[in-house]
């Protein structure tokens, strides 16, 4: 039996040991009004998800192909990695500009599903999303270090968020947040009105189905 072989097992092992052991709840004072606050958000249900995101992040651009389109409340929160992702704060600043017009969805789709190396890249496709590409220019270029985004990043200290990207699936009670950390070893808040579970990483579309079928 080859060393793969048996590191395999031993994993399997570990896995399936650590499956039975229960995920603590951290606490916080906040509701679930600050979570969504001025986030992005599109859609409608019961369920909210809220993305903690960096554009230049290739886990987070394999993972928008999956992420729900529909039957739940999507939220979008900047978490740019700048130490490792250059263009990330700049992609960000170019998308909230974009939202100024409108188009932030619109802008948000084109930096994850396009290759960009530049920051002259970044604002001429989302120049090309947006009613008026001059204004979105002079937006990107007045910029310096920008409120929204750092208020995005705030939050997702409050929720330890140390990777991208991160999601927080929102629910209204104790026992669907367990069943969904369960599910996927996930760390479970609560808030004064909300439970929230963490997933780290992207999620394959079958992923999210077993996730929001088990909420």
């Amino acid at each position: 039996m080859n060393r793969y072989i048996i590191s395999t097992i031993i994993l399997a092992l570990l896995l399936l040991s650590a499956g039975c052991l229960e995920t603590p709840t951290k606490t916080i004072d906040m509701n679930k009004s600050a979570i969504l606050g001025d986030a992005h958000v599109k859609g409608e249900g019961n369920i909210i998800v809220v993305a903690f995101s960096d554009y230049q992040c290739p886990y987070c651009k394999k993972s928008f192909e999956y992420e729900p389109k529909s039957g739940v409340q999507f939220g979008f929160r900047n978490f740019p990695l700048t130490s490792i992702h250059p263009l990330a704060y700049i992609a960000a600043i170019a998308a909230e500009c974009a939202g100024e017009q409108g188009k932030f969805w619109e802008a948000h789709d084109w930096l994850f599903s396009h290759e960009w190396s530049s920051e002259s890249e970044i604002v001429d496709g989302v120049g090309s999303v947006v009613d008026d590409s001059s204004a979105l220019q002079k937006c990107v270029a007045i910029q310096g270090e920008s409120k929204k985004i750092e208020d995005d990043k705030k939050l997702a200290e409050t929720f330890e968020v140390r990777g991208t990207p991160t999601y927080l699936i929102i629910v209204p009670d104790e026992s669907s947040a367990k069943r969904i950390s369960n599910l996927i070893d996930g760390r479970v808040f609560k808030g004064n009105d909300f439970y929230a579970v963490e997933a780290v990483g992207a999620i394959t579309e079958e992923g999210w189905k077993r996730i929001l079928n088990t909420s």
